[in-house]
């Protein structure tokens, strides 16, 4: 079971984070996902707050699409989840392995040249 934690919970993010197991999930927007990368007036505040009390990583997702998404708080969170955006890709490819592994590789190397 992961945990999420939305931009909006506050008071709750000590003891969601307390219970989590394997990362915490940040949303990092509020409404649905695979809008773009739309975030949260407050993301880095957020995200900071998390990170200073989970024990475990803190991985950040809705919205995102590329490595630059993320860069103006990778130096804050573990890593980021890409779901819509890969589905997309996905069906876009007629479900190509090798257009993933593509995608997959792009985005990794975009976030190495952002260190």
């Amino acid at each position: 079971l992961i945990s999420l934690i939305a931009p909006t919970s506050h008071e709750r993010i000590a003891m969601i984070a307390k219970e989590a197991e394997g990362f915490v999930y940040c949303v990092s927007q509020m409404g649905v996902t695979g809008k773009g990368a739309n975030f949260h007036k407050d993301i880095r505040e957020y995200l900071a707050a998390v990170k200073q009390t989970s024990a475990i990583p803190v991985m950040v997702g809705f919205g995102i699409r590329t490595a630059k998404d993320i860069e103006p708080f990778e130096d804050i969170v573990d890593g980021a989840i890409v779901g819509s955006n890969l589905l997309r890709i996905l069906e876009e490819s007629n479900y190509s392995v090798d257009v993933v592994k593509e995608y997959v590789s792009r985005f990794k190397k975009e976030l190495n040249e952002n260190k």
